[in-house]
């Protein structure tokens, strides 16, 4: 469906580092700019860790980015395939039936792996 980015990891810490690789449930969010965000939940020593649009690690301080292809010269999220790969993301959540004024009652699962961009180190 689409490609993800975060920092890189330094120990978990807050605004700085990846989260730790794991399984995270999460919930929908309404009051951000675009009015529908996924929020990870008991991510260990951390909180607010969202799904917002974004192209590159200057973009995000611990959340993670998606987009719909990767610049793997850069380690980054090609310009332009964040916001659409961010529509598809929400559009798979509902069915043609919701509409995103409701919550359907659907459980929120995310697997955050371990894929380390040698890149990003010096990047940050």
């Amino acid at each position: 469906m689409s490609y993800s980015l975060e920092l890189p990891w330094k120990n978990n810490s807050k605004d700085v580092s990846a989260i730790p690789a794991g399984t995270y449930y999460g919930y929908l969010r309404y009051n951000n700019e675009d009015k529908w965000r996924i929020e990870l939940l008991d991510v260990p020593k951390r909180d607010n860790i969202q799904i917002p649009i974004g192209n590159s690690i200057k973009d995000t301080k611990g959340c993670i980015l998606i987009g719909k292809k990767t610049d793997i010269s850069s380690c980054e999220i090609e310009p332009g395939t964040s916001q659409p790969a961010y529509k598809e993301f929400k559009d798979a959540f509902y069915s043609h039936k919701d509409t995103c004024l409701m919550t359907p009652n659907r459980t929120i699962i995310l697997t955050i792996v371990d894929n380390y961009c040698p890149l990003l180190e010096s990047k940050n």
